[in-house]
């Protein structure tokens, strides 16, 4: 008997260690389908509160609805093949199904009614289960298109949800169609679902008059045709409505870099999304010319000149969907190794040239030891005005040179200031350079 314990209780420790993956979908702001993972747990919302009311939960299926939980008097009566599985929290109003199957995938229905009996709300979703291969779910955008006018032209997301208005709620319109490529997609009449060939992923709400199809693809994409018939059966009306479905941007990613002198370098990527479209925004408002160093406001990399900081923002949208990213931006410190490099530049070349001269003035005083005595005194006095002449424009050089000395030395001083006018020689510290007499 001791053994039967131990037995037990090791099953129930590793049992108790196996992960359960847990899904959350709340119907009170989403359309999309509920996705929960195979034989995983799922929490559904369906209302705040059902206390004091009667629900119903139906499971919809070609030839005939089951009913899968029905709450009354705070009494809950769960259908047998959810038995053990589910649960109806009442405090909360939420949905509990745990060890999820394949086959409770499908499209339910709700119906909420208050403690006189009178129907509240009419809610539907679909239960899409996934494989346990816990691969990341696509995002899932919901869209609106007003379909009631010849001609309407709507978007919707790949892998998201449209709701398509096809009539309106107080319509009288005996029988409508809805047709793709001459395929017949809904038929209505007297607000009673005929067919619905993909059933599986779509919802009509006869009450209002909506068409929701879940789990876009590309396929869904071209020309619709409504036909609308009278009580007689006669053709009352042809409108034609254009779909058109995008990938949605999915994330952003912000990266910046400073650059040499001062300037910041920010690139704006995104991930997925078909055609997407950049912005910028620095504090909330838009970025300026005056900030901007290179690039524009429509392109996803720009240069921001030295003085710009704050919050910078990158926003990517297209048609369906739009997604951005914030960065606090300081402004970047100027780099004294390229200035140095510069000062040291000058002074080399100062160096070089003077090193020429002198080595040019030797040259010649070689050569005129091998000039006879009596054309010596002429060419020696030509000679020294040309060495004079070659000093002085050395000494032009020189001043030159330490002047752009003064001026990179002056760009390393006066770069660590704070930004408001521009500098001048009196303003900086000047470097002392000997003179070559």
């Amino acid at each position: 008997m001791e053994q039967f314990f131990i037995i037990v209780l090791l099953a129930g420790g590793t049992q108790a260690l196996i992960p359960v993956d847990e899904t959350t979908c709340d119907l009170r702001t989403n359309t999309c389908p509920c996705s929960p993972l195979l034989k995983g747990t799922v929490y559904i919302q369906v209302m705040t509160d059902a206390s004091g009311r009667e629900v119903t939960c139906l499971k919809m299926l070609p030839t005939v609805n089951i009913i899968v939980f029905n709450l009354k008097k705070e009494t809950i009566t769960i259908d047998k093949e959810f038995n053990n599985r589910l649960q109806f929290l009442i405090r909360n109003g939420t949905i509990k199904i745990t060890n999820v199957r394949r086959n409770d995938s499908g499209q339910y229905s709700i119906e909420v009614f208050n403690s006189g009996g009178v129907r509240e709300k009419n809610i539907n979703f679909i239960l899409d289960v996934k494989g346990n291969d816990k691969a990341e779910s696509k995002l899932c955008v919901e869209t609106y298109c007003d379909g009631r006018h010849d001609g309407a032209q709507c978007y919707g997301a790949l892998g998201g949800t449209v709701d398509i208005q096809l009539v309106d709620s107080t319509s009288e319109i005996s029988r409508y169609q809805l047709l793709k490529n001459s395929l017949k997609i809904l038929d209505v009449r007297e607000k009673m679902i005929l067919s619905n060939t993909i059933k599986h992923r779509s919802v009509f709400f006869p009450s209002n008059g909506t068409f929701r199809i879940t789990n876009l693809s590309r396929t869904d994409s071209g020309n619709y045709t409504l036909q609308t018939f009278d009580s007689d059966g006669k053709s009352s009306g042809v409108q034609i409505l254009q779909l058109f479905f995008q990938a949605p941007v999915s994330s952003v990613l912000l990266v910046s870099e400073c650059l040499s002198q001062g300037e910041r370098r920010v690139s704006c990527s995104s991930e997925g999304g078909d055609s997407p479209q950049y912005s910028w925004t620095l504090d909330g408002r838009t970025l300026t010319d005056a900030e901007i160093l290179s690039g524009n406001m429509k392109t996803n990399v720009i240069t921001l000149k030295q003085h710009v900081s704050g919050h910078l923002a990158c926003s990517v949208k297209n048609l369906v969907s739009k997604v951005s990213k914030e960065q606090r931006l300081s402004t970047c410190e100027i780099g004294h190794l390229p200035l140095i490099s510069g000062v040291l530049s000058t002074l080399i070349i100062f160096l070089v040239v003077v090193v020429a001269a002198v080595c040019a003035q030797r040259k010649k005083q070689n050569s005129k030891t091998k000039a006879t005595p009596s054309s010596y005194s002429a060419e020696e006095e030509n000679d020294q005005e040309e060495i004079f002449a070659d000093l002085r424009v050395v000494k032009q050089q020189a001043k030159q040179l330490e002047k752009r000395a003064e001026l990179e030395f002056c760009r390393v001083k006066c770069s660590k200031r704070p930004r408001q006018t521009e500098p001048t020689i009196d303003d900086c510290l000047y470097v002392n350079v000997h003179k070559f007499r």
